[in-house]
């Protein structure tokens, strides 16, 4: 039809209505607009309805921009927007994933006095939900009680959702609390997204009675809410209740995914408990679940955890083999190698990794380079952490602190007190393992002022002090009293330093002195 309409400029503007109608059925955004200049250009009589066919048109085709740009030139034409026109331009942009324009076309319907519904906010709250603006989603949810448009269960949804997506777990609860005050019925997706807010804030407990929740109000618990409670004990290293649920999701007949195999898998991972990760990994292999290269990683990151090496390389040789190994399978393995001294193991699979072009993080980095530490390969770890550097890995406290070590294995102090004034002149802090080598390699060298220096660091970042370190600290302090710059050292010392010190060291004594 729209074809006649366009080649016939004697049509009417109801039956050009109509061919506007039928651009709408194919989305064909194009000849809407030409369908719309036509009409203009023939001086027919140009009122809202054809323009708001063609606003939704663009919805359709996911052409937000010029259903916004039509939404403003109706000023032009001194036509104003009805509800129909402001629901199709601020959908447009929802489904666009663009949400300044859809608040700013509801923000002129405000302006304006034109009427809005539950569509236009429900709209324009989805749009924030999908550009993770989950304050101004619950904004609009605040805007439309305002105005007297009663929010549905969909409206709730959407909020929650946002929050959800924002990790920001009170606001989520909050709204599903008020939720049930109004009478509404929650849906799994709305207590799906409330349990996913609870991921990073460790609420393991809130999340369990979200899903007792959803059983006892008889809604059929699916796999997305069981992945969001699964991940979050994980994330809470509750790994005794993400198998439990694992196996209520099995016997529940749940359409599974590897999704929450993944997150269980993880969470042994955190306990070590490597054994039983390799035989969900089994369980995934021999069901209809196709694992991926999260569960690779996950099983081999358990067996690193543990300090099963062996087991670990022999899981990333599977990940090559099947095209799904990645940064973090390799780091894993690197990093049990490590553990058990295996340099030569660690150095293989690092060159394996860089001559795959990946990009490697200081994490893999800092794992090969205490390896060579631990084998007196300092030279190597030297070595490692200059490529890293040229390679643009970021020098993150890990990577300085494996290298910092490496130098005190090697007695370079020299080459550490150079790496310290380098991380100084970057405003990076080192881990207590890093700490204690430096101190020890400045203490064998007779550098009593470094060891002073790094002690103060030490409580200025707020790394705990153990007793290695203020054994250290003892002996750099015994030596230098005994020379004639003991004065000098004292003044480098608090009084509650030095009274921590002294504690330690009338502990020697009396331990000495039996």
């Amino acid at each position: 039809m729209w074809q006649e309409a366009t080649v016939n400029p004697r049509c009417c503007i109801k039956v050009r209505t109509s061919a506007l109608s039928a651009c709408r059925k194919d989305a064909s955004w194009d000849h809407a607009f030409h369908l719309l200049r036509a009409i203009s250009s023939d001086g027919l009589q140009l009122n809202l309805i054809p323009i708001n066919v063609v606003i939704s048109v663009c919805e359709k085709s996911g052409r937000w921009c010029l259903g916004a740009l039509l939404h403003r030139g109706l000023r032009d034409q001194l036509l104003k927007p009805d509800v129909i026109t402001i629901n199709s331009a601020v959908s447009a942009c929802e489904k666009a994933n663009v949400w300044q324009p859809a608040l700013r076309c509801l923000a002129s319907a405000q302006q304006c006095s034109i009427k809005t519904d539950s569509i236009t906010f429900n709209a324009a709250m989805a749009a924030c939900e999908k550009g993770d603006r989950w304050q101004d989603a619950v904004k609009v949810l605040e805007d439309m009680r305002r105005a007297r448009r009663a929010p549905s269960a969909i409206s709730y949804g959407t909020a929650v959702s946002a929050c959800g997506r924002g990790q920001e777990w009170r606001w989520s609860s909050e709204l599903v609390s008020e939720l049930r005050s109004r009478g509404l019925q929650a849906t799994v997706v709305v207590f799906g997204a409330a349990i996913a807010a609870l991921e990073n804030d460790v609420q393991w407990s809130r999340s369990l009675a979200f899903l007792a929740e959803v059983q006892n109000v008889r809604l059929q618990a699916n796999v997305v809410i069981y992945s969001a409670t699964i991940s979050v004990m994980e994330r809470s290293r509750m790994w005794q209740y993400a198998v439990a649920l694992l196996k209520d999701m099995e016997l529940s007949d749940v359409q599974a995914n590897v999704i929450p195999y993944n997150s269980a898998i993880s969470a042994l991972g955190h306990a070590s408990r490597w054994q039983l990760a390799l035989d969900y990994l089994a369980w995934v292999n021999d069901s209809s679940i196709e694992s991926n290269v999260v569960t690779l990683a996950a099983v081999t990151t358990a067996c690193d955890r543990a300090g099963n090496w062996q087991q670990a390389l022999h899981l990333l040789v599977r990940a090559v083999s099947q095209n799904l190994s990645n940064v973090v399978s390799y780091g894993a393995a690197i990093s049990a190698c490590e553990k058990n001294e295996e340099w030569k193991w660690a150095l293989d699979l690092l060159s394996s990794l860089l001559a795959q072009s990946l990009e490697v993080n200081g994490v893999v980095f800092s794992a090969a380079i205490s390896a060579c530490a631990k084998a007196s390969m300092w030279q190597h770890g030297l070595a490692l952490y200059s490529r890293a550097c040229s390679s643009g890995v970021e020098r993150d406290v890990a990577l300085t602190s494996s290298v910092i070590n490496a130098a005190g294995e090697g007695h370079g102090w020299r080459r550490s007190a150079q790496l310290l004034k380098e991380l100084h002149f970057q405003k990076q802090t080192l881990n207590l393992v890093a700490y204690n080598s430096a101190m020890a390699t400045f203490r064998d060298a007779g550098q009593w002022r470094e060891v002073i220096h790094l002690f103060q660091d030490m409580e200025r970042d707020g790394v705990e002090v153990d007793a290695v370190a203020r054994g250290v600290a003892v002996d750099a302090c015994e030596n230098a009293v005994a020379g004639p710059q003991a004065p000098v050292l004292l003044t480098h010392l608090q009084s509650a330093q030095l009274r921590r010190l002294q504690e330690v060291q009338e502990s020697r004594r009396f331990s000495s002195a039996l």
